[in-house]
């Protein structure tokens, strides 16, 4: 942003913006205040045969060189002409860049590390081999399994074959003590053998499924043990090689980032009461050093909570109101912009994911309008006030405002004020 200086009187410390609105003016002061000293010094009265006398901004004293004096330590008071200008609210916040589609490849079960054939921060395409694992465990694992199924379906004949026999048994005695022929005694032990005979061997059919679910796992982890992208994009937290001899990857433990590349968004932090205003669609602007010394266009696309896992603050804070300022502002929500317009070529390959800028939001402008800084405005009870003088020098008498539109350092006043009066403020020295 390009900042020229204005032609207020000297120690007022006033500048004029460059804006995307012709000629954008946006006065900058200093004023050090708080409202309860500026209020004693601008509004004293006192009562005096049951009339009150207003005492002005400072009695009307002046110094030497013509100007007020201030009440306040290291700070005068001067008269700026009220005059029009163009303002502009808006906030600028900190953010990176970040794909909207991000895959974390996690592994399902521990697998040891043979070698890693990509890079962090490489593209890859889907299917691409990025670690290569040591198949050794899953091929013993997969032998032990085939073995055991294979011993398990031995085993289940001869439970079969034990069932049947019982089964057979216990129908020959059954007809057998119907005529009398066997005690009681018997047919129960029949009945007793047949069940234990079932159970067997449905507890075989059991231990057989059982294997062979195993086995199917086995090789489906084996098959699916190297690591393979599972979408085109950027590489990042590559689990690298630890030189030991022995590198593992445990269950659940990240192998990889994969970042769609190709369908990239601008993601800051800001205040809760600015994620308020913020409305889907409205245009903004962002600005990247390391792509580009133009702003890029883009559109507001969502507004959203930050996650948990970031503190509520992953990109910093920003600045607003028309002015500077930026820092920590514990913002819990973020604004998620979509690049829109066209980006040149040259451009758009610089665009990765960790990017980092800033993006502007503009919430509202207008121009030529009566413009005041705030250093001149005073809350008196539900009102808003100024001291207005006719001319500079004066001490300048309480006035009612309506106010428009509030920077970081200046307000629209939408009535009481007209062009060519003065408004008494206090500066630093």
């Amino acid at each position: 942003m390009i900042l020229a200086r204005s032609k207020y009187p000297e120690g007022v410390n006033l500048y004029v913006k460059n804006s995307t609105m012709a000629s954008v003016a946006s006065i900058v002061l200093v004023t050090g205040l708080s409202s309860g000293l500026t209020a004693c010094s601008l509004f004293k009265s006192k009562k005096k045969d049951g009339a009150a006398e207003n005492s002005g901004a400072n009695s009307g004293e002046k110094s030497a060189d013509g100007e007020n004096k201030s009440e306040i330590p290291g700070a005068k008071t001067v008269s700026l002409p009220v005059r029009r200008e163009n303002i502009v609210d808006f906030s600028v916040f900190q953010g990176t860049v970040q794909a909207t589609e991000r895959v974390e490849i996690k592994v399902p079960a521990r697998v040891r590390v043979k070698k890693v054939l990509a890079k962090d921060n490489t593209r890859v395409k889907k299917g691409d081999l990025l670690i290569e694992v040591d198949r050794s465990e899953f091929e013993k694992k997969i032998k032990d399994l085939e073995d055991r199924l294979s011993t398990a379906r031995i085993e289940i004949k001869a439970s079969q074959l034990t069932f049947d026999q019982a089964n057979k048994s216990l129908k020959n005695k059954q007809r057998l003590a119907e005529k009398g022929i066997v005690p009681e005694k018997e047919l129960i032990e029949a009945k007793r053998n047949q069940i234990q005979a079932e159970v067997g061997l449905k507890s075989k059919k059991l231990d057989i499924e059982k294997t062979e679910s195993e086995l199917a796992e086995a090789k489906s982890q084996s098959a699916g043990a190297n690591i393979t992208a599972p979408i085109d994009g950027t590489l990042s937290r590559l689990y690298r090689m630890t030189g030991t001899g022995y590198d593992q990857l445990n269950d659940g433990q990240t192998a990889a980032v994969v970042a769609n590349d190709q369908n990239l968004g601008f993601i800051a932090s800001i205040p809760d009461q600015d994620a308020m205003r913020a409305q889907k669609g409205a245009p903004v602007k962002i600005t990247m050093e390391a792509v580009s010394p133009e702003a890029l266009d883009a559109v507001v696309s969502d507004v959203r909570a930050a996650p948990k896992a970031d503190n509520g603050n992953p990109y910093g804070g920003g600045y607003g109101g028309g002015g500077f300022g930026g820092g920590d502002q514990g913002n819990s929500m973020q604004l998620v912009c979509a690049f829109s317009g066209k980006i040149p070529p040259e451009v758009a390959h610089k665009i990765r994911d960790g990017v980092s800028g800033s993006v502007k939001i503009t919430w509202a402008g207008k121009e030529g309008v009566v413009v005041v800084p705030l250093g001149g405005l005073r809350a008196v009870g539900d009102k808003t006030v100024v001291l207005a003088a006719k001319s500079r020098g004066d001490k300048g008498t309480p006035v009612n405002v309506e106010v428009g539109i509030k920077t970081r350092n200046e307000a629209e006043i939408t009535s009481g004020l007209q062009e060519g009066q003065f408004v008494l403020v206090e500066v630093k020295e």
